[in-house]
C-alpha cells in the first residue's frame, strides 16, 4: 500500500521567491529517489504565500529513507525560517 503525503505551507510575506525555489529544489530531487511514485508542488492563485506539496511513496519504509536524505534534512531545517508557521502535514495510507 503506497504512502501519501499531503502538506500545506504558508511562508512569510517576503520569503515567497526563496521557498518557491527550495520546494523546486526539494521536489526535483525527491521525484528521482526510488520508491517516489509521485512529488508536485502548487503555489496558490489567490496567496502567493500559500504553498501545497503532495507526495506519494511505495511504502513506509521507502518513506522513512527520503525522510533521511540530504535534500529532506536541509528543507527541514531551511523553513522555520521561511514559513509564517508550522505545515499542516497529512499522512494517508492507500488501501486499494
Amino acid at each position: 500500500m503506497s504512502i501519501s503525503i499531503v502538506a500545506s505551507l504558508a511562508c512569510r510575506r517576503d520569503a515567497a521567491s526563496v521557498l518557491s525555489a527550495e520546494l523546486r529544489r526539494l521536489v526535483k530531487a525527491s521525484q528521482q529517489e526510488d520508491g517516489c511514485i509521485n512529488c508536485r508542488v502548487y503555489q496558490s492563485q489567490d496567496e502567493p504565500s500559500h504553498f501545497f506539496i503532495e507526495e506519494e511513496w511505495v511504502d513506509d519504509t521507502v518513506l522513512k529513507k527520503h525522510r533521511q536524505t540530504q535534500h529532506y534534512k536541509y528543507f527541514t531545517h531551511i523553513s522555520p525560517a521561511l514559513l509564517d508557521g508550522p505545515a499542516d502535514i497529512k499522512v494517508h495510507k492507500r488501501f486499494n
